[in-house]
């Protein structure tokens, strides 16, 4: 029987890419559920406990669902941050944890000039002014 991987991070689910290609050139079967929602824990419980390994999102991974998974080896979080998963539970079964450290780096910087530049030029102010029928015209200087 080969080794089995549930995707279980939404975006992932479904959608092509190298991963696919290195998982399956390695000999693991891929189950990947329907849709690209976040899976619950009765959906992660029914998959799990047939794998050996889970590419992750942002779903939680309690220490119950942990504990009735007895041939998952690694949970590999496609994110930043430990907090879906109870670390020490899977610690205590020698379940390895991995993120993707600096996945999310681009987006964090985006976002940031993203918030400077909506500040800067009162987006949120203007767009309550108009959306209530209004139009701001005073002058303001940029910073």
């Amino acid at each position: 029987m080969p080794p089995t991987v549930l995707i279980s991070s939404g975006p992932l689910r479904g959608k092509p890419g190298r991963f696919r290609e290195v998982l399956n050139g390695a000999g693991f079967e891929l189950i990947d559920p329907a849709g690209d929602h976040a899976l619950t824990s009765e959906e992660l419980a029914e998959f799990l406990p047939r794998c050996d390994a889970v590419v992750a999102g942002g779903e939680a991974y309690t220490a119950e669902l942990i504990a009735a998974c007895p041939r998952l080896r690694i949970i590999a979080r496609t994110g930043v941050g430990y907090d879906a998963v109870d670390v020490e539970a899977a610690s205590a079964r020698g379940i390895v944890v991995t993120i993707t450290p600096g996945a999310n780096h681009d987006s964090v910087a985006e976002q940031a000039f993203a918030l400077l530049l909506a500040v800067t030029r009162r987006i949120a102010w203007n767009d309550r002014i108009v959306r209530r029928g209004g139009w701001d015209r005073t002058p303001r200087r940029l910073v």
